[in-house]
């Protein structure tokens, strides 16, 4: 996301099952800490479920061995999108198009 000529990174964690946000974090950088932050907020605000499934992308946010270490102590069972697959994540994508459009307009 591009403001001001800055460049800030926005990571989700949405229910898919009624498209609420359940946690959002913003960081000027692409460290890996604001996404651990948000999985760990998202899991507490969904009640700290024991058998979670989190749906990514193969970005090196969700590669992460800190990010897969995090999961496995949480018991989040991890899924990731095929590479090249635009449609596996059309929700997530369409959802940020949405944002970007209204954000930025």
């Amino acid at each position: 996301m591009l403001t001001n000529k800055k460049t800030y990174y926005l990571s989700i964690v949405k229910d898919f099952h009624n498209n609420q946000i359940l946690d959002y974090q913003i960081s000027n950088n692409l460290g890996t800490n604001f996404v651990l932050k948000n999985i760990i907020n998202a899991w507490i605000k969904a009640g700290k479920p024991k058998t979670w499934i989190l749906q990514s992308d193969q970005g090196f946010h969700y590669t992460n061995q800190n990010y897969q270490r995090l999961c496995n102590y949480l018991g989040i069972k991890i899924l990731m999108y095929k590479r090249g697959n635009p449609y596996d994540n059309a929700h997530t994508e369409s959802w940020f198009g949405t944002m970007k459009s209204e954000f930025l307009n």
